[in-house]
């Protein structure tokens, strides 16, 4: 869950121009940074719409099998959609939590360029509009983070759910004997879908981590980009 968007570096394009106009270069660098925030907004929400159109899927696909007679195999069915359903709901998660911390990163990169360039001298300061607190950016993902909880809690309660029901129909429908190696037959499924569920998002927070969203200075300021390269070609 990288949130990284990567570019290439001014210094090594064909035919760069090499400037030293600190001013200029920092102007640049904040006209970067903008089109580089556009362009995560949109992955960033693309990325939602696939994770809440593929958790409606699971969903029906959920129901559909609850609300048909209960049976073993539906039983197992059950289990394996409600990893599903977690996994997704847990990632969902994830990638928002990434989401926020790599906007404050990007806020902290963009007012040290914004202080930058107030200290210059050379030219009118013409500072770029729409860079908001990051207060108000937490509460724009509220409500997406609202669904991600809702979502995730609602995954957690249907497999507690589909077990009490497969329980009610074997015991009570069926007049099966609630003996103690009944018992343990009916929650090895139950059993094996939290350990799996388990292992999975931990096996997904090993991976994803809030360093994964963090800018490098380089993403961003134009000026080291030509620094750094000129600092190569000596």
């Amino acid at each position: 869950m990288n949130m990284h968007v990567r570019s290439d570096e001014v210094h090594k394009s064909d035919g760069a121009h090499v400037c030293s106009d600190l001013c200029h270069l920092t102007r640049m660098s904040l006209k970067h940074a903008h089109n580089m925030k556009k362009v995560e907004a949109q992955s960033y929400w693309r990325r939602c719409m696939f994770f809440l159109g593929a958790s409606a899927v699971v969903t029906l696909f959920f129901g559909i099998v609850f609300f048909t007679t209960p049976t073993l195999i539906t039983y197992f069915i059950e289990m394996i959609v409600s990893i599903m359903g977690i996994t997704i709901s847990h990632a969902w998660y994830r990638v928002t939590a990434n989401n926020i911390h790599w906007h404050k990163s990007w806020y902290a990169h963009v007012r040290g360029l914004e202080n930058q360039l107030a200290s210059c001298t050379k030219k009118p300061i013409r500072m770029i509009s729409g860079i908001q607190a990051p207060h108000s950016l937490n509460d724009s993902f509220l409500l997406n983070r609202m669904l991600n909880v809702v979502f995730f809690v609602f995954w957690c309660i249907l497999p507690v759910i589909s077990l009490l029901k497969f329980f009610y129909y074997f015991v009570y429908v069926n007049g099966v004997s609630l003996s103690l190696a009944n018992t343990l037959f009916l929650c090895i499924p139950f059993l094996i879908m939290v350990f799996l569920s388990i292992a999975l998002n931990v096996f997904m927070c090993m991976f994803s981590s809030k360093d994964d969203a963090e800018i490098d200075n380089r993403e961003l300021d134009i000026a080291l980009q030509y620094k750094n390269g000129q600092n190569q070609q000596n």
